[in-house]
């Protein structure tokens, strides 16, 4: 059974993606003419990239609401390859996915398979190098929000089981694409929640990778 659910409102910002991170992916897709939402939810990335001129097909895990609109197909990406063939799509987008999945090099090959060369894949996922991941790391041994399996087994949506460190997963991505832009969204004071005037990898919460295909 997959483990991750994206659980999303009908508005452009859905309650598990951190703010500011769906417009800076709209930006970073915005040249690839035919995309693929992997890990879609309730469409609310797919929906919008359609309506800014996008073709635009999605996979996931939950049966969609929006597959009137927009071709969906069904598929466990714990246990399932995509459900397309290879070279197929000018771009591609995992938002906030990677992280929920056990096998995450083989998420990021299929990924590559189904771009065209050249084609464009953006990936985002909780950035563990900014201040309060390292320091909840200090003192517990594990990075804030991400548990075993085992321990949230009814709690797909905030089951974190797999890390993402940019410094061990580099030279792996690169061994497909290259690496465009590392960006950020948002930077806050978690808890209180103050926002301050600049984005920072030292200060941000979710780390944005644009690749592309070699």
């Amino acid at each position: 059974m997959g483990i991750f659910i994206k659980n999303q409102d009908s508005s452009k910002t859905d309650i598990m993606t951190a703010e500011g991170v769906h417009s800076i992916v709209h930006e970073l897709i915005k040249d690839s003419k035919y995309i693929l939402d992997v890990g879609c939810g309730t469409g609310v990335f797919s929906v919008q990239a359609q309506k800014d001129g996008h073709q635009v097909e999605a996979c996931g895990l939950e049966d969609c609401k929006f597959s009137n609109v927009i071709p969906f197909k069904k598929v466990d990406f714990n246990t399932q390859p995509l459900p397309y063939m290879s070279d197929t799509f000018d771009g591609c987008i995992a938002i906030e996915i990677a992280e929920h999945l056990f096998d995450t090099h083989t998420f990021i090959q299929e990924l590559h398979r189904v771009v065209k060369k050249g084609g464009v894949v953006v990936l985002t996922t909780p950035n563990l190098q900014n201040w309060y991941q390292r320091l909840y790391f200090l003192f517990t041994g594990c990075f804030l929000g991400f548990y075993p399996y085992e321990v949230k087994p009814k709690d797909p949506e905030n089951n974190h089981i797999s890390p993402i460190l940019l410094q061990i997963y580099k030279s792996f991505i690169e061994k497909y694409f290259i690496i465009e832009k590392i960006t950020t969204n948002r930077s806050f004071i978690p808890l209180v929640r103050i926002k301050l005037p600049f984005t920072n990898m030292f200060f941000s919460d979710t780390l944005i990778l644009k690749l592309r295909k070699k």
